[in-house]
């Protein structure tokens, strides 16, 4: 025996409520003394690094000088002055 397929009417989709869209938000306007402490906080973090690189530099240039890299206490050296009878020579050799 067959039995007999009953169709049963597909139930139909409630309609659903759409959320309600969020109002804009104005952005907030940070106040004038929250702005300045985050201004002073970047001066603060800024003039830490210069110091920090400042540092840094008056060690390398007082290594440098005590490492004997620099020319400070040196003194210049002096070219050798020629006479005529070596002037006559390089001018006849053609050196001039």
């Amino acid at each position: 025996m067959v039995k007999e397929q009953t169709q049963e009417p597909e139930p139909t989709p409630e309609p659903t409520q759409e959320p309600e869209p969020e109002p804009v938000k104005e952005p907030v306007k940070k106040s004038m003394l929250e702005e300045a402490r985050k201004e002073r906080k970047l001066t603060e973090n800024a003039a830490a690094l210069m110091k920090t690189e400042n540092d840094r530099r008056e060690q390398l240039a007082a290594d440098e000088e005590l490492g004997g890299r620099a020319d400070a206490g040196q003194a210049p050296v002096k070219p050798k002055e020629e006479t005529p009878a070596e002037y006559k020579k390089r001018v006849m050799e053609g050196k001039l």
